[in-house]
């Protein structure tokens, strides 16, 4: 603790200083630890300037390629799935720029110019502004000469902001789903026209609920292997219904199985430029948009809020419920306080209150 402690007074101590200097006036405020929860990530520190959101990584004493991977991933997630930014960005032409900081070394001089785009995200830097603590200012200086626009944002708004995919990244989603053999998931499963008569009864009850506008939970049993999984995943990356559910599940170590077996399909894929053509997406930012592409496959504590809350979601009218049995249970110590109820209920609970007499729910054993 003594040594975590230490390394957020320094960065501290860094942005402080940083933001003291003549040409961040600009600068407006200041966001530590940054939990961007749905997508399990949890980001060093985040500015808000008048036209432009820095993120900020902090690293120790040299920067690697894959720094500067994280830090693009972590700009990339806010451009994709949060709301207030794309908004920002889209409707005021705010632009995003990444910065590595080292708090102890010395990185190369920072650039004389920004140059923005050169990839799928014309609002985003082309890439990280790397510095130190002597050019942290310089780094902020050169984001906010790049700005298009000297729109701001209240922090309030900004942090207040839902989680929505952009149709970019859904459409990306769904088509590179479309290449994937998920059968090769479980090869114990069912039949496959067992599963797909599965998936075509639920797919009624969904519509039945859209048309009554009420609540639905349907129950799936089998098995264990019967391709329960594979229902849901149907459900969820494929149809109708598609574009707006999410397969949530209380069996942590699934959503990395799944996620790292859908990686994999991406990756390969990504080796032939044609498959990316459909996503509109370039070729050469595969790995970004494989790794953004995860968010369809929810941990159960990722999708509630700290210690079980709710927080906003625009794409789970559907919501997979897979194995509610293995979340926490009421009472549970979560961040040092017990939760108020079952992890399963207060999901439940969320659903309910996002949409009102308008959602249906699946909820799978």
């Amino acid at each position: 603790m003594g040594m975590l402690q230490e390394h957020l007074d320094e960065r501290i101590d860094m942005v402080r200083h940083a933001l003291s200097q003549d040409g961040c006036e600009a600068i407006s405020h200041v966001i530590l630890e940054f939990d961007f929860r749905r997508r399990g990530l949890r980001m060093d520190c985040l500015l808000l300037a008048a036209g432009a959101l820095f993120v900020i990584e902090f690293k120790r004493s040299r920067l690697g390629r894959a720094d500067r991977d994280q830090v693009m991933n972590y700009a990339v997630n806010l451009l994709e799935f949060h709301k207030a930014t794309q908004a920002w960005c889209t409707q005021y032409q705010a632009i995003v720029v990444p910065v590595l900081a080292l708090t102890r070394g010395t990185a190369p001089n920072v650039p004389d110019e920004l140059r923005l785009g050169g990839h799928s995200w014309p609002d985003l830097a082309h890439r990280p502004i790397e510095c130190d603590r002597n050019t942290l200012s310089q780094a902020f200086a050169l984001g906010l000469s790049a700005r298009r626009s000297e729109h701001s944002v209240s922090a309030e708004t900004w942090l207040d902001s839902p989680f929505k995919p952009s149709s970019s990244i859904l459409d990306a989603t769904l088509s590179l789903y479309g290449h994937h053999d998920v059968a090769a998931i479980d090869a114990h499963a069912a039949p496959k026209a067992a599963i797909d008569a599965s998936v075509a009864e639920i797919r009624c009850h969904i519509d039945e609920a859209i048309d009554q506008r009420r609540h639905h939970i349907v129950f799936l049993s089998g098995a264990p292997g019967a391709g329960k999984t594979l229902v849901g995943l149907d459900l969820v990356m494929r149809g109708p219904h598609a574009r707006e559910a999410v397969f949530v599940t209380g069996n942590a170590p699934l959503v990395d199985v799944l996620n790292r077996a859908l990686g994999d399909s991406y990756r390969k894929q990504g080796s032939r430029a044609s498959a990316w053509t459909p996503t509109g997406y370039r070729h050469m930012d595969a790995a970004l948009v494989g790794a953004a592409a995860s968010f369809k496959i929810v941990k159960a504590h990722n999708f509630l809020g700290r210690r079980g809350s709710a927080h906003k979601q625009e794409d789970a009218r559907v919501l997979v419920f897979d194995e509610a049995q293995r979340t926490y249970e009421k009472g549970r110590q979560v961040l040092g306080q017990p939760l108020a109820d079952h992890e399963a209920d207060l999901i439940l609970q969320v659903q309910r209150e996002a949409y009102l007499k308008v959602a249906p729910l699946w909820w799978r054993l």
